[in-house]
């Protein structure tokens, strides 16, 4: 009876283990781009702790009896991939630099246009339009609201209460490239 309980136990922990790192994963996934902090170590910090979690798993899976071990397994593996394959594009691509090029305050909101690049000379180049809003301290919740790819300069003014003005002229393949778009933003930023 006993040996039966410590299995039944084992079962309930690896199963209670594996489902808290595919809550962290997917929150950590859906979060991933949407939260940021304003130091970017702790973005990188935070993203290698959220997908490295199921890693975690193992050793509790390992301690299962065998047929809660197998389905319990069938729902690691993928899991593991995934993580592995987020914690990999990190270390790849996370190679990007941005610039804050103009910023205007509406509301609770900043909508920054920010000079992106990513991957180097054959990389990502343009400028991302952002609308930003403080959860606290070093914290924003962001919203991508456009990116305008291989433009070299640009600008945003204010026509109305949140509704702004995007300029962007140029780009790598032809200087005579330009844009000018108007966009009507939510005062609460999201989603």
């Amino acid at each position: 009876m006993d040996e039966q309980s410590e299995s039944t136990r084992a079962t309930r922990r690896g199963f209670t283990w594996l489902l808290t790192a595919l809550i962290v994963v997917a929150i950590g996934y859906r979060c991933d781009g949407m939260l940021r902090f304003t130091v970017p170590a702790l973005n990188l910090i935070i993203g290698f702790v959220l997908y490295a979690s199921p890693f975690l798993v193992i050793w509790q899976v390992r301690r299962m009896p065998r047929p809660a071990k197998i389905w319990a397994k069938v729902i690691l593996v993928p899991l593991l991939l995934f993580s592995s394959l987020l914690l990999l594009s990190r270390v790849i691509f996370n190679a990007e630099h941005t610039r804050t090029v103009e910023i205007v305050q509406q509301g609770g909101s900043t909508i920054e246009l920010r000079d992106y690049e990513n991957g180097g000379s054959v990389g990502v180049h343009g400028f991302n339009l952002e609308q930003r809003r403080l959860i606290f301290r070093g914290l924003y919740l962001v919203k991508c609201v456009d990116f305008y790819d291989d433009a070299r300069e640009g600008s945003i003014s204010v026509e109305a209460p949140f509704t702004i003005r995007v300029h962007v002229r140029g780009n790598y393949h032809s200087d005579d490239y330009q844009t000018d778009r108007i966009y009507h933003l939510k005062a609460w930023v999201y989603f």
